[in-house]
């Protein structure tokens, strides 16, 4: 039996092991210090340097050949550096191919039958098959189309569509008809049938109630309703309420922004609150009431005559206005008889000298005239004085 002593010293000296050494078990399986040799050496450190594979020295630089297929793993990649700048990563999966497995490909895979086309299978290869269906192709690439959608067609024949048959490119399409005229397709834009053509009639006429065509600013005719200085009802009757914004009616007034033309062989007629209607004469300009007051008021120079009338409450029946010769005035000639009152309201003007034969009779007044003017005489009835009206104020006439 070993004691305390035996044991330590044996464990002390199993672990004994030369610098640069590794244990290897040796022919008796106790393993045993030795040197790192053949393809690898390693230091006391435990930095491993291999020189060579299988007995072929590599470096960095260097060529080895195995004797068997060189398998890496874990997660690093293997990268060779080629003589170009760029390197060659090789794939994560399956057998690298040399040179012959590449050639052999290519040599292959062009391989195709007579008359046959390559078309994906399906594990996504391209295939050789024969064209059939609808179509056929021969060795010279010459395709002939003997139906469409399983529907016989020729070029005398008819098929129908299981859908909408689009023609695309530069050519257009052309249908023969009976007639001696072709019927061409346009060339963009979609076919219309009868049913689309009927139904497009039938809406284009379409208008709301009492609705009008105007051209909108697409130049399109679009339904709007009449409004401003007019509007109309469903049936065509249009009124007029305005006239360039200011409303008018047959009794209101309106207001032009210029002058109002009337033209055409219509006459215009204005209706009066009397029986009977004011009619516009045919030439000339009308005469408005500032017109008429300059020319009532007017200076008379000739000879004129009241057939019938009214002055200053006196009736006049046949008397002569003659201001050509002085003094005659009334009579049923000219120049001859006399009023025996003659009574006038308001001012006078006489730009002339006015002779009195008989007397000048004065109204007497309670006060004196409201703003007087220069030579204005009245006759003072408190005080029964004339005065005249001098130099900014009134004097006595009589002493």
């Amino acid at each position: 039996m070993a004691n305390q002593t035996y044991v330590d010293n044996q464990i002390a000296t199993s672990n004994t092991l030369n610098s640069a050494q590794i244990f290897v078990g040796n022919a008796s399986n106790v393993a045993a210090g030795v040197t790192l040799s053949g393809d690898a050496s390693i230091d006391n450190t435990g930095n491993m340097t291999v020189s060579s594979i299988g007995g072929n020295a590599v470096s960095l630089g260097g060529t080895f050949t195995t004797g068997g297929a060189l398998t890496f793993s874990g997660a690093n990649t293997v990268q060779f550096t080629s003589t170009a700048a760029t390197n060659v990563t090789l794939p994560t999966s399956g057998t690298l191919a040399n040179q012959t497995y590449v050639d052999n490909q290519i040599a292959t895979s062009n391989t195709l039958n007579s008359a046959q086309i390559f078309v994906g299978n399906a594990s996504n290869v391209a295939a050789g098959v024969t064209l059939s269906g609808d179509a056929s192709i021969d060795n010279t690439g010459n395709m002939t189309v003997s139906s469409i959608g399983g529907n016989a067609v020729s070029l005398g024949g008819t098929f129908t569509t299981g859908g909408a048959l689009t023609f695309s490119g530069a050519n257009t399409v052309q249908f023969t008809s009976t007639a001696a005229t072709n019927v061409t397709l346009p060339t963009s834009g979609t076919l219309a049938n009868q049913t689309y053509v009927d139904n497009q009639i039938a809406t284009s006429n379409t208008l709301n109630s009492a609705q009008i065509f105007v051209g909108n600013a697409s130049n399109v005719a679009a339904g709007v309703t009449l409004s401003g200085d007019a509007s109309i009802d469903n049936t065509g009757n249009m009124t007029v309420s305005s006239i360039g914004g200011n409303a008018v009616s047959l009794g209101g007034t309106f207001t032009t922004g210029g002058a109002l033309t009337f033209s055409g062989a219509n006459t215009v007629q204005f209706t009066s609150t009397a029986a009977t209607n004011v009619t516009l004469p045919t030439s000339g300009t009308l005469a408005n009431q500032t017109y008429v007051n300059d020319r009532t008021g007017a200076n008379i120079t000739t000879v004129g005559i009241i057939t019938s009338g009214t002055w200053n409450g006196t009736a006049i029946t046949g008397a002569y206005l003659d201001l050509s010769a002085p003094g005659a005035i009334g009579g049923t000639t000219a120049n001859s008889g006399a009023f025996t009152t003659l009574s006038a309201s308001g001012n006078a003007d006489f730009n002339g000298t006015v002779n009195i034969n008989s007397v000048l009779h004065l109204t007497p007044m309670a006060s004196a005239p409201a703003s007087p003017q220069e030579g204005d005489i009245y006759l003072d009835s408190t005080d029964n004085n004339i005065y005249c009206y001098i130099n900014g104020g009134w004097a006595q006439l009589n002493n």
